[in-house]
Formats: C-alpha cells, sequence, structure tokens
C-alpha cells in the first residue's frame, strides 16, 4: 500500500492472492511502476487509455482457460 501511494497510484482491487493496481501518467511514471512491482510477479498488464478489467484472483487468461475447458 505505501508503494502504491509513494507512486500516485491507487488499489483498485484486493483478492486472495493478486492486487489491482491502476498507474496513471507518462511512459516514464508507469515504466517506474512496472519496475518496482516486477519482482513480485505481474500477472497481467494493460497499457492503453480507458480499459476494463475483471475483479479476480489471476487473470483473465487463466480465467478463459478454465472457462473453455468445461
Amino acid at each position: 500500500v505505501d508503494m502504491v501511494n509513494g507512486l500516485h497510484a491507487r488499489i483498485v482491487d484486493i483478492g486472495r492472492e493478486t492486487v489491482t493496481i491502476e498507474a496513471v501518467g507518462s511512459s516514464a511514471d508507469v515504466d517506474t511502476v512496472l519496475a518496482l512491482f516486477e519482482p513480485f510477479g505481474l500477472a497481467e498488464l494493460a497499457r492503453t487509455g480507458l480499459v476494463a478489467l475483471e475483479r479476480c484472483d489471476g487473470s483473465l487468461e487463466e480465467y478463459v482457460s478454465e472457462y473453455e475447458e468445461e
């Protein structure tokens, strides 16, 4: 939480094993956020304008794979 607040980012969702963070700024600002959080592991990344990400543990790719198997 302290890392996120110090980067002018915000936590938008907390799951059991994942945290969804929104970081807005220049490419350099976003690169800084990515570099700091990379050691924790990145399940999914969207670098674009307005986006929608599902609230869940894991990534959408994992969720879709499980859904397709059923």
